[in-house]
């Protein structure tokens, strides 16, 4: 199947036009062609659809090097040959150098076919790389949008050679410092971390960045003296070969979170300390009847420890195979939720004794 191919020819013999043309079709080539003799017809034809420019170089009203000119003031990405009856090694050099993609003597058209073919060749190489090109930029620049926008600090670091390549905005709404000292000095982030972390942090970064597997929370002093707590991921990029050449990371302030985190602990302390010290009985279990709590009380009326008692089926353990209903009554409590406000039953002690218990029950 012949190729198609547009052609513009700027040449003043139709019959060396005509040889031109023919010397493409035996080369698998099928041209649409236009032949013009002027500057102006010339500029009139060059169109965005042209695939290729032919040019003699010496006409009576035009040459070679002048459509050359024109075509480069064009921004056409078109491919030029210039094709002569005589021309000198200088001319050549001359025309390479102003941008032609070849050059050819009339009496050698046999090379025509294979100078085409690598001209457009090149010509498609080079726009793909251009889209390349333009759709990486378009991505760099979504990226870009994306991790200057976000509260988390996006970093980016080359681990052979020691370098920060990227730290987005946040670092100095969360660090407190100009992110531009971490691109001279890459381990200035680092100087913030509080004195009790830093050597775990230091010893993760080195080691565990680069196998996946770093997750660290720690915290920074800021340069007011402010305390922030940090989550810090990191995951490598491997090139072709498997080698890890960036690093690439998130990290975020989770001080709120941990506050809330202590507050949460403290009022837990709090609660447990109450019902260890009342004097009545103080339980939790899970949804399949363990024990998850218990105070000193439960253990001082029925005798069993609290390593015995720990973790234990409160049914089995504590409630009488006499009193069968009990079961099914705290089944219910734990299953469907459905706890009386008060009631009163029997508890089993280690020795085997029953003691009889009110009870106050909230979910």
């Amino acid at each position: 199947m012949k190729r198609p191919v547009r052609v513009l020819m700027a040449e003043d013999s139709p019959q060396d036009a005509e040889l031109i043309i023919r010397e493409l079709r035996r080369d698998g080539f099928e041209p649409e062609w236009e032949r013009v003799e002027t500057e102006e017809a010339f500029r009139a034809s060059l169109q965005p659809d042209i695939d290729i420019v032919l040019s003699d170089y010496q006409m009576p009203q035009f040459t070679g090097f002048r459509a050359l000119e024109v075509l480069k003031q064009s921004e056409l990405p078109i491919p030029f040959i210039l094709i002569s009856g005589t021309i000198g090694e200088d001319v050549a050099v001359t025309a390479m150098k102003n941008g032609a993609t070849d050059y050819l003597l009339k009496d050698r058209l046999g090379r025509l076919g294979p100078a085409v073919t690598l001209a457009l060749d090149q010509r498609r190489v080079r726009r793909q790389r251009e889209e390349s090109e333009e759709t990486l930029r378009e991505t760099e620049e979504r990226f870009r949008q994306l991790a200057e926008n976000i509260q988390e600090v996006f970093w980016v670091s080359d681990p052979g050679r020691g370098r920060v390549l990227y730290v987005s905005p946040a670092y100095e709404a969360i660090w407190g410092q100009d992110r531009s000292k971490v691109y001279g000095s890459p381990r200035s982030w680092l100087d913030s971390v509080h004195p009790e972390d830093q050597k775990a942090v230091s010893e993760a970064a080195v080691t565990r960045q680069v196998e996946g597997s770093y997750d660290q929370e720690y915290r920074i002093v800021r340069p007011d003296g402010t305390i922030r707590w940090i989550h810090d991921r990191a995951f490598p990029v491997r090139n072709g070969a498997g080698e890890v050449y960036r690093i690439v990371g998130v990290a975020g302030d989770i001080t709120e979170r941990k506050r809330g985190e202590e507050g949460l602990k403290e009022s837990e302390r709090r609660f447990r300390e109450m019902l260890e010290n009342l004097e009545l009985i103080a339980i939790t279990v899970d949804k399949h009847g363990a024990i998850t709590f218990c105070n000193d009380c439960l253990l001082k009326i029925t005798g069993w420890t609290r390593e015995e008692a720990m973790g234990a089926d409160w049914c089995s353990k504590f409630l009488p195979e006499s009193h069968s209903s009990l079961r099914g009554l705290f089944l219910d409590n734990i299953e469907k939720g459905i706890i009386p406000r008060h009631h009163a039953n029997p508890l089993q002690t280690k020795q085997g004794a029953l003691r009889d218990i009110s009870w106050n029950n909230t979910i």
